[in-house]
């Protein structure tokens, strides 16, 4: 009997929202509404462009609910909701500056929104996520 979990890791996983997720890797990238994988450990991904979970509860704060990948390769909380002015004003030093670190995926199995673009390639990366942002230089870029 198959489990909905190994049912779910063996057909992939489609954007909860519908849209089309870009994913890079050797240079190239692709559109699609669905994939048949789900690892993307040491990825390089936006997801901190696209989602933010608030846990009012635990009184935390996290680049989204399920990944909860943080700049430093590890995952938690990014900060709590009482010192959500710090987070603020720390996001507003990087967008002034135009210098931004990138997640690198620390899951084994990606959770996070897959339509967030995301590539095996560092410099994939910028060129697939560039399209979206304006004025912004990653600050790990070689």
């Amino acid at each position: 009997m198959t489990t909905e979990k190994t049912l779910g890791a063996s057909i992939g996983r489609p954007c909860c929202g519908g849209r089309k997720m870009i994913i890079g890797s050797n240079g190239n990238h692709t559109e699609s509404k669905f994939l048949e994988s789900r690892d993307f450990k040491g990825w390089s991904c936006s997801v901190n462009w696209f989602f933010l979970h608030i846990e009012q509860q635990t009184n935390s704060v996290y680049h989204h609910q399920t990944c909860q990948a943080k700049f430093d390769g590890t995952r938690g909380p990014i900060s709590t909701i009482s010192d959500l002015d710090k987070i603020i004003d720390q996001l507003e030093i990087m967008l002034d500056s135009g210098s931004i670190p990138v997640i690198t995926c620390p899951k084994q199995t990606c959770g996070c929104g897959l339509c967030a673009p995301k590539s095996k390639d560092i410099t994939e990366f910028f060129n697939i996520i560039g399209p979206h942002l304006t004025n912004v230089r990653f600050n790990n870029a070689e």
